[in-house]
């Protein structure tokens, strides 16, 4: 009978586990990147007695573009000789550094337009990109709902009677 131990945040390095098991590789911000899910991944493990088939490590690494480093807003975050170091008491947690990182093929996204065609973006420039023309269409629609005209937008703005 096998025996098994779960664990999330537990005793164990997982980060270097995680790597060593072939789940992914080291980004510039010291977080496990993944194939399919880059940097939005929860680390957990499981021990047991369960003879268990070995994966290969990943082979592919950082972009170098110290997204990351940049994005930070305490400096916590440096990258020397091929290393990435964190200085811990500086890390305040905010995921800056999650959310900047631009690793092709970790986000992937896609749409349906409205002729029913479906739109993929495999990289975080393109997936901006898109996020920044859906937010300008939002803005500039909501701007004509508040002030459907320029009288509107003088009123309310310029405290001007017309």
């Amino acid at each position: 009978i096998f025996q098994f131990k779960c664990y999330s945040n537990g005793p164990l390095a997982e980060k270097p586990m995680a790597k060593r098991a072939g789940v992914g590789w080291y980004g510039k911000n010291g977080i496990i990147l993944t194939r399919d899910y880059g940097s939005w991944i929860v680390l957990g493990e499981i021990i047991t007695n369960l003879e268990l088939e070995e994966d290969a490590p990943l082979k592919k690494s950082c972009k170098s573009c110290q997204a990351c480093i940049k994005a930070c807003p305490t400096n916590a975050l440096y990258w020397k000789t091929g290393e990435i170091g964190i200085v811990k008491e500086l890390c305040i947690y905010c995921s800056a550094c999650v959310l900047s990182c631009v690793v092709d093929d970790c986000i992937q996204v896609s749409r349906r337009r409205a002729n029913g065609e479906i739109e993929k973006f495999s990289n975080s420039g393109q997936v901006l990109r898109l996020l920044q023309d859906i937010n300008t269409r939002k803005r500039e629609k909501m701007v004509r709902l508040l002030f459907p005209d320029e009288k509107a937008y003088l009123k309310r703005y310029c405290d001007l009677e017309l």
